[in-house]
C-alpha cells in the first residue's frame, strides 16, 4: 500500500528517462508521468490521462493494436497489420500535434509504466487487472 505522500520513480526506455508519481485520491491511485526529454512530454501527458481512465485499453493495445483514446489523447498504431513485428510506429495525437515514436520504444514504456504501478500498489488493488486477456498479462507479469 502507498502512503498518502507522493511516491515516484525513475524508469529509462532507450535512454529517455520518465518519472512517475503516485498520489493517492480518494477514489484510487493518480500516476503522474513527466518525460525528462522535451520531445517525449507529448507521450508522458497522454500516458497519464490514458493510464487514469483507460490502462486496460491501453494494455490490450499492445496486444491487439486498438485505437486507444479519449476527450484530450488518441494513441494509434501506423498500420497495425503489418505482420508478424506488429506496427512499425505508433502516433499520439493530441488536438493538432502529433509524435510519432517506434511501436517498441511505445511498448517498452507502457509495459514499465505497469510493473512499476502494480509493484507499487499490488494487483489486488485493480478489477481491470483480472479483466485483461492472457496475452496482455503476459506482457507485464
Amino acid at each position: 500500500m502507498l502512503p498518502r505522500e507522493r511516491a515516484a520513480r525513475d524508469f529509462s526506455v532507450d535512454g529517455v528517462v520518465f518519472t512517475v508519481a503516485f498520489d493517492v485520491e480518494p477514489a484510487h491511485i493518480v500516476v503522474t508521468i513527466d518525460g525528462a526529454h522535451p520531445g517525449f512530454q507529448l507521450l508522458a501527458d497522454a500516458l497519464t490521462v490514458l493510464w487514469k481512465l483507460r490502462p486496460a485499453e491501453l494494455l490490450e493495445s499492445l496486444c491487439d493494436h486498438r485505437v486507444v483514446g479519449g476527450a484530450f489523447y488518441t494513441i494509434t498504431y501506423d498500420d497495425p497489420d503489418h505482420g508478424e513485428n506488429g506496427p512499425s510506429d505508433v502516433t499520439i495525437i493530441d488536438g493538432e500535434t502529433e509524435l510519432n515514436v517506434p511501436s517498441a520504444f511505445f511498448s517498452a514504456v507502457v509495459v514499465e509504466l505497469a510493473r512499476i504501478h502494480l509493484q507499487a500498489v499490488g494487483k489486488i488493488r485493480f478489477p481491470w487487472f483480472d479483466a485483461l486477456s492472457a496475452a496482455a498479462k503476459a506482457k507485464i507479469e
